[in-house]
């Protein structure tokens, strides 16, 4: 599947790293997502983010900068060698039924 387009606004999935996370039970566990809003787009890889607690709390006033966004097909991260965001799997639904519709109406992909 080709790459998401990130854009300001849209919600990703955001795993803390070691440093961020609290033990298991808390509100950043290690390995478990955030709810995250993108806020900068640096690239198809890259975004800023603020990133909210498992009580609905901004985790980190000043933003989480230069996020790696792991984009469809691509290895996930070991999260304790730092913190990075993932479509949220309806988003990848979505995506990958936009593609098949687009294969199927012949539609060409103004990227490629």
């Amino acid at each position: 599947m080709k790459p998401i387009k990130p854009t300001v606004g849209r919600v990703v999935h955001y795993y803390p790293n070691k440093a961020e996370a609290g033990p298991p039970g808390t509100v950043m566990e290690l390995g478990s997502p955030r709810a995250a809003i993108i806020t900068e787009v640096w690239g198809e890889r890259c975004v800023n983010l603020t990133v909210f607690d498992a009580n609905g709390r901004i985790d980190e006033p000043g933003g989480h900068t230069s996020v790696p966004l792991v984009q469809p097909d691509e290895p996930e991260p070991d999260p304790q060698e730092g913190g990075y965001c993932t479509w949220m799997p309806y988003q990848l639904g979505q995506a990958e039924r936009t593609a098949e519709a687009e294969r199927r109406a012949g539609i060409e992909d103004p990227d490629e």
